[in-house]
């Protein structure tokens, strides 16, 4: 068994916290400092995790069905019920499995992901390479195809599948990035001159979250190579600059990232409802920060990690 390795804690708190903060910055997204702090942390933080989920990933159909297909389907029909009785859905309610509410979309790529590492598990380091590659490519091309977006998460499926690739072989590899002076200047540079550019071009934040093609959002494969690009980066500059030893509260947050992400959703859509951030824009982002953070700690504790104890497998599963 692999040692608790905190570095991936770490940074799982990290990430994380950006998806709590970023969605309770979406209703302001109207203003351009909200936007471009939106568009940074679009820009990484889902392929990110998608990456670290790949490191840890292994083809397990028991711990497939409980741990991502079983909370799939709960909280989907959760989610659904949230939304017609107390966020007040126009229409009738609509029970409905193939299209991902909202944040729903990460378990069922997660499902896809883990369903095919037979496919994908290769020790020639050649093959891995071409996988990779192979991926890329596949995610460039879907964004020619309209019949893919929203639906069973496919678009999202291969847009990120390159980076689930690539943390699932970095797993498997005994090599690791050297925390070096050198590697760490680089990947400072990277990550600030990316977010630099994505600061200028104010591109529609849409394009960022891999699900249109490129007809439906005015943009072209050019914009999506250099989105995927983007996370490779910050993917660096997050393995050299994270501390490796434990972090209290840090750690222990990043160890219980399922229990924040399933249940912020409920905590963000309903004070969005209510205006909860309805000041000017510094208050707005500080309150947004602050709010993020007490989510985190309130759901991230060791005590809240245990609601979600039923959907985890123990060792001899």
């Amino acid at each position: 068994m692999r040692e608790r390795d905190y570095l991936f804690d770490n940074i799982k708190f990290f990430l994380i916290f950006l998806v709590v903060f970023a969605h309770l910055l979406e209703p302001k997204l109207g203003d351009s400092t909200v936007k471009a702090a939106y568009n940074v942390i679009y820009s990484f933080h889902m392929p990110v995790f998608i990456f670290v989920m790949g490191y840890f990933a292994k083809f397990n159909p028991a711990k497939i069905l409980k741990s991502i297909v079983l909370p799939y389907a709960v909280f989907q029909l959760l989610y659904l019920l949230f939304e017609f009785f107390v966020l007040g859905k126009n229409g009738g309610f609509v029970l409905q499995f193939s299209r991902p509410y909202w944040i729903m979309w990460f378990l069922m790529v997660s499902f896809f992901y883990h369903a095919l590492i037979p496919l994908f598990d290769c020790k020639k380091r050649s093959s891995q390479y071409l996988f990779l590659a192979g991926s890329a490519v596949i995610a460039l091309l879907a964004g020619y195809d309209k019949t893919i977006s929203y639906h069973m998460s496919l678009s999202r499926f291969f847009v990120f599948l390159p980076f689930f690739l690539g943390g699932f072989y970095y797993g498997k590899s005994e090599k690791r990035v050297p925390a070096n002076t050198t590697t760490k200047a680089l990947s400072l540079i990277l990550v600030l001159a990316a977010a630099a550019v994505l600061v200028i071009m104010d591109m529609d934040q849409q394009i960022l979250y891999g699900s249109y093609p490129y007809e439906k959002l005015k943009y072209g494969p050019h914009i999506r190579l250099f989105t995927m690009a983007v996370p490779c980066c910050w993917i660096l500059f997050l393995l050299v600059w994270t501390p490796k030893r434990r972090i209290p509260f840090v750690s222990t947050i990043g160890q219980n990232t399922l229990t924040i992400f399933l249940i912020h959703g409920f905590i963000v859509k309903y004070l969005n409802k209510i205006g909860v951030l309805s000041y000017g824009v510094a208050v707005n982002i500080t309150a947004a920060f602050l709010i993020a953070i007490l989510i985190s700690v309130c759901l991230g504790n060791k005590w809240s990690g245990k609601l979600m104890s039923v959907f985890r497998v123990k060792a001899k599963e």
